[in-house]
């Protein structure tokens, strides 16, 4: 709530404070801290905050010499000399066309990072069982996709409190991801209430815009199982899975 306040009193807008808020709820995640970012007067505070910002946009049009400083940034920023060039042409075009530079890039490659599109591959046992087929296959790990990178994370007796954090290892390393396949929820089934799972999910689910943008994400279904672990009545198992895939 001080954290809150302060940022009130410096006059930082509701949409600044909503994007602290989920890194410091990401961050809590991490660390497998209490979340306190849930708390209900903060949920409330943050509403009012959005309600209250409410107003006309006052920022100034991009001017010639604008323009100008942002082409020779690209020269420092840019990692090759092609990038430069393309990036200096979007935004000649953009200016000039009256366009946003978002209208003229394909969706899944406006990523503030970086031009080459990504995949991860996030899971237990099946993404780890999958990778190591895909090592035998003619396409390898990267399944045949010259043009994009294929990352591979499964971790065996993976649960779904640890998808978030693994997503977070992996972003320490890797560029913003364009898409995200994830595998899990079934290892949870035995040992956790069906209802919490899927508060807990809906929750993890939601914070992902705030980290990745252009990001989608591919929830993988749970599969049937001959064996649940832990488990005392397959039936109730099978409901529970068929309950969680919708």
């Amino acid at each position: 709530m001080a954290f809150l306040s302060r940022m009130h009193a410096k006059g930082v807008s509701g949409a600044v404070a909503r994007n602290r808020v989920s890194a410091l709820a990401f961050n809590f995640k991490l660390r497998s801290w209490t979340d306190s970012t849930k708390h209900f007067l903060v949920g409330q505070l943050l509403k009012g905050w959005r309600r209250k910002d409410s107003h006309s946009d006052n920022r100034r049009p991009i001017s010639f010499q604008l323009l100008a400083s942002l082409i020779k940034a690209t020269r420092v920023i840019c990692d090759s000399t092609y990038e430069t060039a393309l990036i200096s042409a979007a935004f000649g075009v953009a200016f000039f066309g009256a366009m946003r530079v978002s209208e003229i890039l394909p969706s899944a490659l406006n990523k503030a990072d970086g031009l080459r599109p990504s995949v991860w591959f996030v899971g237990h046992s099946y993404i780890y069982w999958a990778a190591r087929r895909a090592e035998l296959c003619p396409g390898g790990r990267s399944l045949g996709f010259t043009d994009l990178d294929v990352i591979w994370r499964g971790t065996r007796g993976l649960i779904w409190s640890q998808v978030l954090p693994e997503v977070g290892r992996i972003a320490r390393g890797a560029s913003s991801p364009t898409v995200v396949v994830i595998h899990a929820g079934g290892n949870d089934l035995a040992s956790f209430p069906l209802a919490e799972l899927l508060t807990l999910m809906r929750s993890d689910m939601d914070k992902f815009p705030s980290f990745f943008s252009a990001m989608r994400i591919v929830l993988s279904e749970v599969i049937p199982r001959l064996v649940w672990w832990g488990a005392r009545e397959l039936n109730a198992m099978e409901r529970s899975r068929r309950t969680l895939n919708q």
